[in-house]
């Protein structure tokens, strides 16, 4: 009971700081950043966009009440939102999807220059155009071999049934993937909350705007939203089976069906795996069940999460052909992201990338960058590793664009557009998380609720992107944590 009360108060308290903090910060990131481009003075755009963010969470607010009192002329008003609004979003995703110029950059391109090169030439010839030093790129990075595998295929398609390789398919699934997201979320809102707080959250989902802006960007980031999502929706689910009504194959096959899909999500995007930590410290913490339960439900969990790993790592290592020597030699250690994430921004440094592949061997690359991490640290000192911290977590939180007029070529008016919108959409989220981790701060243990397991994956979510390699598109996959908390 004392480890509960300790964890539940520990969380509550200290992220609802650590959150105050991140939109202050990030607010006046974001006003200092547009202040070279904007006629505005600094101090009055972060009043407006403060006072719109606070208009609209008093909108919602107000319609939660009214929902609340028309539902009972119109008992049926809930389903048809939940129809409505995935529609919705789908005919605009389509509509922004057709109308954006969009072409593949960074790791991305080198995947679909890979897959295309393997289709058309042969495995042999898959580092053809890539750059120089890329050509033991997914050796270094078996981390994108999933997501390979799944442009690999799609491209098959595309290309066994019209003759040519395009990324019609990939974009078609991009959608379907955050559209998926975007249900499953509704779903578990249902399951959490009173139909009117749940039409809330989906209305707050729709304020993520990565939903519509992301949908030509068929990366890791989105296409492992379906996955995080729906097992955040499986375990909700499985918490809510009451103990007069537990069935224990009815519980394990939960848990079986939520080890596939984290282990696929992990498989396709590596932060995955804060989502299992979650769900293991709240197996661990919830008192409804016992001891011996709590063990099967774990082991069955880690069962299913490796074998699926493992099986998704030999079936890519077979397609690249990629030896396990090979991939000793060449692969990136863990701690290679802490120490190029531990200066600057926090986010990725060409520099440290060459720094770590000089290094021959999977040792001599961990033993390198552990003493390049020791050398980071000690030559910030105490208060200059601590500015770093806020630095990068400004840069983390601090872009509700999630970069993308970086990736979206929409004209720079468009862009500028949707940058404030999403911006104020961005604060609007923070708010209101920051604000449900406050207003619980005194409350009684919360523990057994289903905010706090999520507010566990938002609280861990947060320090690995202080430890390892951090920007803002690496929260995209967690969106549900943004409208359900």
């Amino acid at each position: 009971m004392k480890l509960i009360q300790f964890v539940s108060k520990s969380v509550n308290r200290g992220f609802g700081a650590v959150f105050l903090f991140v939109i202050s910060v990030s607010l006046i990131r974001f006003a200092i950043k547009s202040s070279q481009y904007t006629s505005f003075f600094m101090p009055v755009l972060i009043i407006a966009m403060a006072a719109v963010a606070a208009g609209i969470l008093f909108c919602l607010n107000r319609a939660e009440k009214y929902l609340a009192g028309a539902a009972l002329l119109n008992p049926s008003l809930y389903k048809r939102i939940f129809i409505a609004l995935p529609l919705i979003l789908l005919t605009v995703q389509i509509i922004f999807a057709c109308s954006v110029d969009f072409t593949p950059k960074n790791d991305l391109s080198y995947i679909c220059s890979a897959a295309e090169n393997y289709l058309r030439l042969g495995p042999e010839h898959i580092y053809d155009d890539l750059p120089e030093y890329h050509q033991t790129y997914f050796s270094i990075y078996p981390n994108n071999h999933c997501i390979f595998m799944i442009v690999l295929g799609l491209y098959k398609i595309s290309y066994a049934v019209t003759g040519e390789i395009s990324n019609t398919l990939p974009i078609a699934l991009n959608i379907a993937a955050l559209n998926i997201a975007f249900i499953l979320m509704c779903m578990t809102a249902r399951i959490m909350y009173k139909p009117e707080k749940a039409v809330i959250c989906a209305l707050r989902g729709l304020m993520f705007t990565p939903l519509l802006t992301y949908v030509c960007i068929f990366y890791t980031d989105t296409i492992a939203m379906p996955f995080i999502t729906g097992a955040i929706y499986l375990y909700v689910k499985f918490r809510h089976i009451r103990p007069e009504n537990n069935s224990i194959l009815k519980s394990a096959s939960l848990i079986v069906m939520l080890g596939l899909l984290i282990a696929v999500g992990y498989k396709i995007k590596g932060n995955a795996v804060i989502l299992l930590s979650a769900i293991l410290i709240d197996m661990i913490l919830r008192r409804r069940r016992s001891i011996t339960e709590k063990l099967l439900y774990i082991v069955i969990l880690a069962v299913v999460f490796v074998l699926v790993t493992a099986i998704i790592s030999n079936a890519a290592l077979k397609v690249l052909n990629i030896s396990p020597e090979e991939l000793e030699l060449h692969k990136f250690p863990l701690v290679h992201w802490i120490m190029m994430s531990a200066d600057g921004r926090g986010g990725y440094q060409a520099q440290d990338y060459y720094y770590t592949k000089s290094f021959e061997g999977y040792d001599a690359k961990i033993s390198a960058d552990l003493s390049r991490l020791g050398e980071k640290i000690k030559s910030q000192g105490f208060f200059g590793f601590m500015a770093h911290l806020v630095n990068k977590l400004a840069y983390t939180w601090g872009d509700g664009s999630f970069m993308q007029a970086y990736y979206n070529d929409c004209g720079k008016v468009f862009n500028g557009i949707v940058i404030y919108i999403s911006q104020i959409f961005h604060f609007t989220l923070l708010t209101k998380m920051a604000e449900s981790f406050i207003k619980r701060r005194n409350a009684p243990v919360d523990a057994c609720t289903d905010a706090f397991f999520l507010k566990m994956c938002l609280a861990g979510l947060t320090l690995f992107l202080l430890i390892w390699e951090a920007r803002c598109r690496y929260l995209i996959n967690f969106f549900a944590l943004f409208a359900l908390i």
